[in-house]
């Protein structure tokens, strides 16, 4: 995703979490350092492959929860600074 909203574009690499309720945590806290060493390791290889390795990128989360059948959506913006 690509977030224009500033004066310089960023890319957005968004990492989705859904959990039907919170009772065992919330989406967000299941994404450990290991799996956001994953992630930025996985941006990496795309932007250089994209030859945009020194663009700038930024990490939002989307945590999902559903209780009762409303959906409740917390985006999380530079999820990982």
């Amino acid at each position: 995703m690509l977030d224009s909203s500033d004066a310089t574009p960023v890319t957005v690499f968004v990492e989705v979490r859904y959990r039907r309720n919170a009772l065992h945590g919330r989406p967000e806290e299941t994404i450990s350092v290991a799996k956001q060493n994953k992630i930025i390791l996985t941006a990496r290889h795309y932007l250089q492959a994209k030859n945009t390795l020194n663009a700038l990128a930024r990490f939002d989360v989307i945590a999902i929860t559903q209780p009762n059948y409303l959906p409740r959506i917390n985006w999380i913006k530079d999820a990982f600074a």
